[in-house]
């Protein structure tokens, strides 16, 4: 009874999650352009919506970072950074499990996530190239409402794409991590705490090697200063 009502729990936080991460999906390629989609917002507001907003700040920290300077460039396609932040912290939810230990085995978990999704971009990128050629076939047949349904079925490849990616990864992945968090010793906490506190610490480095020049450290450096004095005032506002 009790592991019936643990996989209903799973299956309402993948279904949750992968439907508000598929929208925020959208604004990094398909839509806007807001930077919705990025782990400093996608991922706290996640956080927020499974009741684990730490958890959220750990992702965006984490991922946001780590793969700031990965960019296409002919045959490589960067890892997706929304959805490895978006299924960390769904992967992760509210668990009994100590916080540290549930974000780092999580991320093992959530960093496939995002390397497959990023490959399944291009290729709907691709089907979306042949939706486009279709629409243009048809306008010149004098059908000009075919280029707005074109439209909506190439945002529409998107959203699936992400809402059953991270659906799946989630639901599965949750249930992994429930199994794997039962063979985890206290003796592991002190380990994984450390592994927790260090990796926004990496994604740090791994943005001021981006930043390496003076001009822009001195960027980073404000932003820096300015996020901190963002987050200590809101620390008493919550």
């Amino acid at each position: 009874m009790l592991e019936g009502f643990v996989l209903l729990a799973c299956a309402e936080r993948a279904i949750c999650v992968a439907f508000v991460g598929a929208l925020l999906g959208l604004d990094n390629i398909a839509i806007g352009q807001f930077m919705l989609a990025q782990p400093a917002v996608g991922a706290v507001l996640v956080g927020y919506m499974v009741g684990e907003p730490l958890l959220g700040v750990w992702a965006a920290l984490t991922f946001q970072l780590l793969w700031l300077g990965q960019i296409p460039v002919g045959a490589y396609v960067p890892p997706s950074a929304p959805i490895t932040a978006i299924a960390a912290v769904g992967l992760a939810g509210p668990s009994a499990a100590p916080l540290p230990a549930r974000a780092v085995a999580a991320a093992f978990l959530a960093i496939p996530v995002g390397v497959l999704a990023g490959k399944l971009d291009f290729w709907i990128k691709s089907r979306n190239v042949g939706i486009l050629h279709r629409s243009e076939n048809d306008l010149l047949d004098g059908r000009p409402l075919a280029l707005g349904g074109a439209v909506i079925k190439g945002v529409a490849n998107f959203f699936l794409k992400d809402f059953f990616l991270l659906l799946v990864a989630i639901f599965v992945g949750s249930a992994l991590l429930t199994l794997a968090l039962r063979h985890i010793t206290p003796g592991w906490y002190p380990g994984l705490e450390l592994a927790f506190v260090i990796s926004p610490a990496v994604g740090i480095g791994a943005a001021l090697k981006v930043y390496w020049k003076a001009r822009n450290l001195a960027a980073f450096g404000v932003g820096a200063v300015v996020a901190a004095a963002v987050a200590f005032i809101f620390s008493f506002l919550i």
